[in-house]
């Protein structure tokens, strides 16, 4: 039956996957529809990605103070060996207050234990 109908100039056999490849391929020869999708596709993961970002920069921001609070009464980070919690740790340690200033600067009293100091927060 195939070779029937290949024999007449204007016809053409093809099993199912064939349809499927030269179809396929007319649609990219001839539409713009798989370029159109591929940009869609593209803009949605890069507009995606951005609010991602920002939404997570907007909170830390909004954290920042938090977030160093809670490093300075301990509170560790689960992986240390990670580029971007070390990067995170440094930025809490620059902008956590120092020991003296803590300890100097929240009763008056200075010493380690007496008077009602601090303590010793190193």
């Amino acid at each position: 039956m195939a070779a029937t109908i290949s024999r007449l100039p204007w016809l053409r056999a093809l099993t199912k996957d064939g349809f499927t490849w030269v179809t396929m391929e007319w649609f990219f020869k001839n539409t713009g529809v798989p370029l159109s999708f591929a940009i869609v596709v593209a803009m949605g993961l890069f507009i995606g990605l951005s609010v991602t970002g920002l939404t997570f920069l907007i909170f830390v921001q909004d954290n920042l103070k938090d977030l160093a609070a809670l490093q300075a009464m301990g509170a560790g980070l689960v992986v240390r060996n990670h580029a971007a919690v070390r990067v995170w740790t440094e930025c809490l340690h620059a902008l956590r207050p120092s020991a003296d200033s803590i300890r100097f600067g929240a009763t008056g009293h200075i010493g380690p234990t007496g008077a009602g100091g601090l303590g010793d927060l190193r």
